[in-house]
């Protein structure tokens, strides 16, 4: 099972006030927001509404340090390092989230609008299908690995039973193949 942390669009409206405020105070002007498709495009939109931008531009092979980059959290840092590499001016350069994965080491670059409670998967209401799903999955791969490990587990039992019987009686006939079991 999964340990998550969800949120809701109540919290969404919180988390974007937030960091709209805490941007609102960085005294810079972006003419832009910057994102990549699925966790970012909600929050962009959000936050292009709080903070009066009207452009938004997604997925772009370069990005301008005029632009505001949003996603929705900051993770492993993957996406940031990603991103960072296509800055015109990476001195510049801003990138936004709702959430900051807590216990990382945070790049100077990044405004947030709260960390998160733990290691936890965050779901937000835009991950929800996405979140059952997975789990689902995780929950059926975790169960056909419970029935192979039993299975397993019945025929090394099954061929000690056979060499015990084997080595007592010496019949040979029986026929047990059991190359491939991990004892």
């Amino acid at each position: 099972m999964i340990v998550n942390q969800k949120v809701n669009w109540a919290d969404i409206e919180d988390l974007i006030k937030i960091l709209s405020d805490n941007i609102s105070k960085l005294s810079r002007h972006f003419t832009s927001i910057t994102t990549i498709s699925r966790g970012g495009l909600i929050p962009s939109r959000l936050l292009a509404d709080s903070l009066g931008i009207h452009k938004i531009l997604v997925d772009q092979k370069k990005i301008s340090s005029d632009s505001l980059f949003v996603d929705d959290i900051f993770d492993t840092g993957k996406t940031f390092d990603d991103v960072f590499s296509n800055v015109d001016n990476p001195s510049k350069f801003m990138f936004a989230t709702l959430f900051a994965r807590r216990g990382k080491i945070y790049p100077k670059q990044l405004i947030y609008a709260k960390q998160t409670n733990d290691s936890s998967y965050v779901v937000f209401p835009w991950d929800q299908f996405e979140f059952q799903t997975n789990q689902f999955n995780a929950d059926a791969i975790s169960e056909n690995e419970k029935l192979l490990k039993s299975i397993r587990k019945n025929m090394i039992q099954s061929k000690n039973e056979y060499d015990v019987y084997k080595n007592k009686t010496g019949d040979s006939d029986l026929v047990f193949n059991a190359k491939n079991i991990d004892e």
